[in-house]
C-alpha cells in the first residue's frame, strides 16, 4: 500500500483552495486538477508500506504534540516530477512550526527503522499535476489555520 503521511485540510479551507483551483481552471490551464478531498500539505511520502508497518507508523505520529498553526501561501510554482511531468502548487511562506513538525515526523519514522533525510522540504500544495501549466501565476495572499 502505498502511503505518505500529511496535514489534511478542514473543509472551509478545502473550500477556499477548490475555488483557487476553479479560477486557474477560467485562466486557461494544461494538466490534472488535485480533486478536492484529496487536498493536502505532504510531510513525507513513504511510497509502498507492508501493512504490518503502517500501524508502527501510526502508533509513533499519534505520539508528535504539536499547537495549531497558521500557514499562509505565497504564490503559485511548478517543479518537475521526472523528466516531463510538472507539478504546479501553491507555495508557502517560510513557517518555522510547520519546519519544526516536518523534522518531528522524520524524526519519529527514523526512530522505527526509516532512513530519511529531512533535507529538501518544500511545503507546498498540490494543484494540478502531470505536464501542469497556467498563463497567469498571480494570486493573493492567504492564510489557513492548521489545527
Amino acid at each position: 500500500m502505498r502511503i505518505f503521511i500529511a496535514i489534511l485540510f478542514s473543509p472551509a479551507i478545502k473550500n477556499e483552495i477548490s475555488n483557487l483551483i476553479e479560477t486557474i481552471k477560467e485562466k486557461n490551464y494544461h494538466g490534472q486538477v488535485t480533486a478536492h478531498d484529496n487536498l493536502h500539505i505532504t510531510l513525507h511520502y513513504l511510497g509502498e508500506t507492508k501493512k504490518e508497518k503502517i500501524l508502527e507508523v501510526i502508533n509513533i505520529l499519534n505520539a508528535i504534540c504539536f499547537n495549531s498553526f497558521c500557514i499562509k501561501t505565497n504564490s503559485l510554482d511548478t517543479f518537475r516530477k521526472g523528466k516531463k511531468k510538472k507539478i504546479l502548487y501553491l507555495g508557502l511562506q517560510k513557517n518555522d512550526l510547520l519546519t519544526q513538525l516536518h523534522d518531528e515526523v522524520i524524526k519519529a519514522l527514523n526512530n522505527i527503522g526509516y532512513s530519511i533525510d529531512k533535507l529538501n522540504f518544500t511545503p507546498h500544495i498540490t494543484l494540478i499535476r502531470n505536464d501542469a501549466r497556467i498563463n497567469n501565476g498571480h494570486i493573493k495572499h492567504r492564510e489557513f489555520m492548521i489545527k
